[in-house]
């Protein structure tokens, strides 16, 4: 199991354990260098690594977020604990929940799969087999 897979898991585990009844969460990853040219000259040179965790739970119609920028085990679950509370103490909305045709309950998630997208150097998580696009 590739790092990814292990954090996912983690996140999936951990969202479980604090018995939310949906939820819903990115992890992102972006590197790169950005530069500045002033007269022909190179002026600034910048190299950047980003990474990125947010998390949405709910409990019932009460709806929690918090995010991270810190991918360690340690900041991912003090940041699924956090959400949760939030949740546990905000005003139930009638209207908050995952869209009914992808809705699951955090129980049912058996199994998942991760997509890249290169261009904006994302990861999706979904539930079941991978997509496979249609033939031309």
């Amino acid at each position: 199991m590739n790092p990814l897979d292990q954090t996912t898991q983690l996140v999936i585990d951990l969202i479980k354990k604090n018995k939310a009844t949906d939820f819903e969460f990115s992890l992102g990853r972006s590197s790169g260098v950005s530069t500045a040219v002033r007269l022909s000259k190179v002026e600034t040179l910048q190299y950047h690594l980003d990474t990125s965790f947010d998390v949405s739970v709910y409990f019932g119609k009460n709806k929690g977020q918090a995010s991270s920028v810190d991918l360690s085990q340690n900041s991912i679950k003090k940041a699924i604990e956090s959400a949760c509370m939030i949740a546990k103490y905000t005003q139930a909305d009638p209207f908050n929940g995952l869209a009914k045709i992808c809705c699951k309950k955090a129980s049912q998630i058996t199994s998942f799969t991760i997509i890249f997208l290169p261009l904006v150097g994302f990861y999706i998580v979904t539930q079941g087999p991978p997509y496979k696009s249609p033939p031309s």
